[in-house]
């Protein structure tokens, strides 16, 4: 909400410096603006639009932390250790993409995840214990994949090399979008059933509640992508 609003500041009044605003030739009119804009997200604040999607933002946080801490669980009462493996790929585009329709980019990002994921497990047979993954969308409009891979603490996980593989061509062959291997950020997290030098169930339920705390205040899910982690056991 505050964003359209801003955003429609600035494409009436143009970027402004606000420590400069008492020698804006526009002061008076970009004051009223904010002081309307202020007063508007104060009203929509405490509207039951806003209340309503609050109770559904920490429903689906309470939802998640549920769900994983019981996955966790499950799988420390079968192995003593296991080493997580969080994985972010940015989803990069080419070509004048802007044409295409949303649900179409979705469709071919959500065939590229399930490429990448049948790839961890053809290169890291019988060492998974579980794969978890979000879609993301960011304000600007960009996506990136980001994934939990649990597995054995004494393997190292082999992750995809083909970029091929992993690219998706549209009809005119102009338009292309795939997931960039060449800028993927790790992240090692071990977790220990017993935590003498690693991080306890406790602890992961600490660290996976700061990956949903974004969710409080801004996620996306359209008819093609899920809010939430969706997960495969092994």
């Amino acid at each position: 909400f505050l964003f359209v609003k801003i955003n429609q500041i600035l494409m009436q009044h143009g970027w402004f410096d606000i420590l400069e605003i008492n020698q804006h030739p526009h002061k008076q009119p970009i004051n009223s603006t904010l002081n309307q804009l202020w007063n508007e997200i104060r009203g929509y604040s405490a509207s039951s639009e806003a209340e309503s999607d609050a109770n559904k933002r920490k429903k689906l946080i309470a939802d998640q932390a549920k769900e994983n801490s019981r996955i966790v669980g499950r799988l420390l009462t079968t192995h003593t250790n296991i080493l997580m493996t969080r994985v972010s790929y940015f989803i990069s585009t080419t070509g004048n993409t802007e044409q295409l329709e949303v649900n179409e980019i979705e469709k071919a990002i959500v065939k590229l995840k399930s490429k990448l994921i049948n790839e961890f497990q053809q290169l890291n047979q019988e060492k998974l214990f579980c794969i978890q993954w979000r879609i993301q969308k960011t304000l600007y409009g960009h996506y990136y994949l980001n994934m939990l891979v649990y597995h054995d603490d004494q393997y190292q996980l082999q992750q995809p090399q083909d970029q091929n593989l992993l690219l998706h061509t549209f009809d005119d062959e102009q338009q292309t979008v795939k997931l960039d291997l060449s800028n993927v950020l790790i992240q090692y997290i071990k977790i220990e059933r017993d935590n003498f030098q690693g991080t306890n169930l406790a602890e992961w339920k600490v660290i996976f509640n700061s990956m949903l705390y974004p969710v409080k205040y801004y996620y996306y899910q359209s008819k093609v992508i899920s809010a939430k982690f969706e997960y495969i056991i092994y």
